[in-house]
């Protein structure tokens, strides 16, 4: 592929002789606007272009190498805190979806929950709206407030 027209692109070699023949393929290659590049004439250069080619290809292998060491510990570092992270985003969402079911008077612009809790939690629960109340520095504190004689299932 070309990386300047994304035209697909295919590789060729011409092998001739003598100078007449090699301005008449030249100016065949340039109609097809295909690239031309200079092939080294002695054994010498030949080398010294293989050799160079070989430097780059080692240079590149160790850079890619290097990206992938980094890339893995990225990645170790992001696995580490990624179980802390998906109980962070499990509780949030399960604290939106209960904020959600909350109805809103709009004149007290105040939020109420209706739900259930063991008896013997109702300490935690006045503990737990305490401290979310003094955290939150509202002016009016949290109220839990129980409720008898609920309805029953299929009433």
């Amino acid at each position: 592929m070309d990386k300047n027209s994304n035209q697909e692109k295919h590789v060729f070699v011409t092998f001739f002789s003598g100078e007449h023949t090699q301005k008449r393929i030249t100016k065949l290659c340039e109609s097809f606007n295909a690239s031309i590049y200079p092939f080294p004439e002695s054994p010498v250069e030949r080398q010294e272009a293989l050799n160079q080619i070989d430097e780059r290809l080692k240079t590149l292998d160790a850079v890619q190498i290097k990206s992938e060491e980094q890339q893995k510990q990225i990645l170790k570092n992001l696995e580490q805190n990624l179980c802390q992270w998906s109980a962070f985003v499990v509780k949030e969402k399960a604290i939106f979806h209960t904020l959600n079911m909350f109805s809103s008077d709009r004149t007290s612009n105040c939020r109420v929950g209706e739900g259930w809790v063991p008896s013997r939690s109702m300490g935690e629960v006045h503990a737990a709206l305490s401290k979310a109340s003094r955290s939150a520095k509202a002016s009016v504190p949290a109220i839990a407030q129980i409720m008898r004689g609920g309805k029953k299932k299929g009433e």
